[in-house]
């Protein structure tokens, strides 16, 4: 994304990595045309935090150094 692109979306970009960051627009009251009912909640959270869970329990990798 250009900078022109970037400023027009509402994008930050990073100084440093060249990430952007989204800026959330402010609220709208207009409801979505859809609606996740109870159980889909459910089942999502409970796999939000089986991967959490996966991830906590696996070490962190391993510093790969360059030779000199």
């Amino acid at each position: 994304m250009n900078k022109d692109a970037a400023h027009r979306s509402g994008a930050e970009p990073s100084t440093r990595t060249g990430v952007v960051q989204l800026r959330l627009l402010p609220g709208g009251s207009v409801r979505p045309d859809w609606v996740l009912d109870e159980r889909t909640r459910t089942v999502g959270r409970q796999g939000v935090a089986q991967a959490r869970e996966i991830l906590r329990r696996v070490a962190p990798p391993e510093v790969v150094r360059r030779a000199s």
